[in-house]
């Protein structure tokens, strides 16, 4: 979604760009779409991953979706990282496991037999 958003940005001179901006005006004039409004879940994704200035420029040479990524990868690390640690039941599990990452024997190894 966050993808398609940049796309649009790129891109002003489309019936997809006008849509989209009729529907950001909307927001700022708070019409409501009963939960409908797309430019709407694109802001909230932006101010809940901490980076809102990103909607409010709407610069495309600002916008990296890398820098999304990795942001929201952080995000669920630091949560996870967090409940584990505060769980009561998860101690002797939060010794063992630190970081979150596939563990080795999860991985399938497909072998051919000639």
């Amino acid at each position: 979604m966050i993808k398609y958003w940049i796309k649009l940005l790129r891109s002003r001179d489309n019936a997809l760009f006008k849509h989209y901006m009729k529907q950001e005006e909307d927001l700022e004039s708070n019409i409501n779409y009963y939960g409908l409004n797309w430019a709407e879940k694109i802001k909230q994704i932006l101010d809940e991953i901490g980076i809102a200035e990103l909607w409010l420029s709407q610069n495309t040479t600002d916008i990296s979706i890398h820098h999304i990524k990795q942001r929201i990868i952080d995000i669920y690390h630091q949560t996870w990282k967090t409940s584990v640690d505060e769980s009561h039941r998860l101690s002797t599990y939060s010794w063992y496991k630190g970081v979150l990452t596939q563990e080795i024997y999860l991985e399938f190894h497909h072998t051919t037999y000639s």
